[in-house]
């Protein structure tokens, strides 16, 4: 198993790595939040053919292609009749960001206008420093109507001069998240923050919102730049950049809408594609849409009902399945090259990355290896290796999580990007393509 990039035909010059790196961005620019990733995939699944489902209602029982949506999460598949098993693809929607308090405002004495924040899933904190921020996130009528919201840039965290805090090229800058990373947004005047959300919401006061979720996320857009335009840089890469792929992979493969995609001869060993976007994540994924929740054993219980499998064919048929779990990895960063081991060396442009972890903190079974390795060689893509530095303990994905619940085999991959968890991490435009064109060939088999 070499962690050597084998030669691809693919070059940053090619049009279809073009066109997808400017389609990427664009999809992390209008997905600020969960709920916008997860609507944003919605709508590039309808365009594609597939129904949405409402899990309150009847589940379809016609062969057809399907997604249902929760919140920040979304699961898609591809149903018809004599299904073997299940071959999923796992991902999540969320990224570290600052999360507003039930109440947001407060005034200085100075006469600052801040808006307070706790932080989400553990965010490279001074990377939030000095950059325009923008609001966005979802609220809910009294009758329980939910809508999204995203304003233009309109907050910032000041850093503090060196004149004032001279130890901080010697030492470091250490954040305290309630003192020093509470953004400021206004001076001299008392706006009502709320009202300006009920305005975006399309409501005339505040009073009209019942409930809301709303963070404040970068408020620049993502920069494709670099010698032939190799780089994409933007915030939330970890994990949207698993999350586009998939959405990808599964709309490129099933774009036709041909009789023959619901013929189970048309998937990897007769098993069900699905495309499984969690929220939470960055949190622990322990909530009802998170990877910990019931959702994605819902569908394919549900599935299975639909096809008339029952009882012990349900376990038999999950036996019979296997789950890619797609979460952005780590590039060897040159300037901390001693934080990667001497030889498991993963770099931006050369393929997407096996993760092992002898602790399990990734789920890379013997024969999620194999398939992944199969998928790899049939789409003609690069693959890289990553195993973390034996003094470190890595980080983990939403696959530990599934293979535990579900009992499935499962294999970790990702994409290798720079600087995870600032709001300006790093890719190379080939590894996202390559990442595509993997999971397709990882359903079809």
């Amino acid at each position: 198993m070499s962690n050597v990039a084998e030669p691809s035909i693919l070059t940053t010059r090619t049009p279809a790595v073009r066109e997808y790196a400017q389609e990427y961005a664009d999809f992390l620019y209008s997905s600020p939040t969960s709920y916008h990733c997860a609507d944003q995939a919605g709508q590039m699944l309808a365009e594609g053919g597939f129904v949405e489902v409402d899990r309150r209602e009847d589940w379809p029982t016609e062969p057809g292609r399907y997604f249902v949506v929760e919140d920040g999460a979304l699961v898609a598949w591809v149903q018809f009749e004599g299904a073997l098993g299940f071959v999923l693809t796992a991902t999540h929607t969320d990224s570290p960001a600052l999360k507003l308090k039930p109440l947001p405002q407060k005034t200085s004495s100075d006469g600052w206008g801040q808006i307070m924040v706790e932080t989400y899933g553990g965010p490279l904190n001074n990377s939030w420093l000095d950059r325009t921020l923008r609001l966005a996130g979802a609220v809910v009528d009294w009758d329980g109507n939910r809508r999204l919201v995203c304003s233009d840039a309109i907050a910032f965290l000041p850093q503090l001069a060196p004149h004032l805090g001279r130890e901080v090229n010697t030492k470091g800058l250490v954040l305290d998240p309630q003192k020093n990373m509470q953004p400021v947004w206004t001076i001299g005047d008392d706006r009502d923050l709320m009202g300006l959300v009920a305005r975006m919401a399309g409501f005339e006061s505040a009073e009209e919102i019942a409930a809301s979720e709303l963070f404040l996320v970068p408020a620049q857009p993502p920069e494709i730049f670099g010698v032939d335009d190799q780089f994409l840089m933007s915030g939330r890469q970890d994990n949207l950049s698993s999350v586009f792929a998939g959405l990808h992979a599964l709309t490129s493969i099933t774009g036709s809408g041909g009789e023959e995609l619901l013929d189970r001869d048309a998937w990897a060993g007769g098993r069900i594609p699905v495309l499984a976007l969690f929220d939470h994540e960055e949190i622990g994924s322990g909530t009802p849409t998170g990877a910990r929740g019931p959702l994605l054993e819902e569908v394919m219980r549900r599935i299975c009902l639909a096809s008339g499998i029952y009882g012990d064919g349900r376990d038999q048929t999950r036996a019979n399945s296997v789950l890619l779990s797609a979460d952005a990895a780590h590039s060897v960063n040159p300037g901390y090259e001693d934080k990667h081991g001497p030889k498991e060396r993963p770099v931006m442009g050369g393929g997407p990355v096996l993760k092992v972890d002898a602790d399990q903190s990734y789920a890379t079974s013997l024969e999620g290896v194999a398939t992944w390795r199969k998928a790899c060689r049939n789409a003609d893509v690069p693959s890289q290796v990553f195993v973390s530095h034996s003094s470190m303990r890595p980080g983990s994905t939403v696959g530990p999580l599934l293979a535990t619940r579900l009992g499935i085999q499962t294999v970790d991959v990702g994409i290798p990007i720079l600087a995870m968890h600032s709001t300006r991490e790093t890719c190379h435009v080939l590894d996202p393509v390559y990442l595509a064109r993997a999971i397709a060939a990882f359903w079809v088999g």
